[in-house]
């Protein structure tokens, strides 16, 4: 038991180093992303995910609140905030600034075989989308086909597919 004592330090410097914390830090809370992942549970084991939410970094950190977005059942409202491939770095670079970074030598070579952040860092996409936004504007530019329901031929900006069918009330219907 007397031994027990000198193994604490020892176990406390593994588990920092494991967990890529400084002795002596305090780490942030790992985030609590539930309310996306009820949607999107595949980014409950994402590997890029799963490592911000480790270090206390919730989706809306990138993605903003986009209360819409998950308030939408009909899934036509985009996030707040998407990222076309042409930004993705840019993106990360906002919080992952400097160390050298963007001049390591593995990552001159990736940008220059026109590679970035996600194809080596979790790849961070939805295996099945049933919609697909353009990324700049917000317009619904793919859709699976189920109606899309519109006022006034938009739905805050979004725009049907060409020859789909629309689910806007009925004058006739009382309701």
């Amino acid at each position: 038991m007397r031994h027990a004592f000198w193994l604490l330090p020892l176990g406390l410097a593994v588990v920092a180093v494991a967990t890529c914390v400084p002795p002596g830090a305090v780490r942030a809370p790992p985030a609590d992303n539930f309310y996306c992942h009820v949607c999107h549970l595949n980014y409950k084991s994402e590997k890029l995910a799963v490592r911000h939410a480790e270090a206390g970094i919730r989706c809306t950190k990138c993605h903003g609140d986009s209360r819409d977005h998950s308030g939408d059942e009909d899934n036509v409202t985009p996030p707040d905030i998407m990222y076309s491939r042409d930004t993705i770095a840019d993106a990360c670079m906002e919080c992952h600034p400097g160390n050298g970074l963007a001049q390591k030598e593995i990552h001159q070579e990736g940008k220059q075989a026109g590679k970035v952040c996600t194809d080596c860092h979790g790849s961070h996409r939805l295996a099945h989308r049933t919609r697909r936004w353009d990324k700049a504007t917000g317009d619904l530019i793919e859709s699976d086909g189920a109606p899309v329901p519109t006022v006034g031929g938009t739905r805050r900006g979004v725009k049907p597919q060409k020859g789909a069918a629309t689910c806007e009330r009925s004058p006739s219907l009382p309701f």
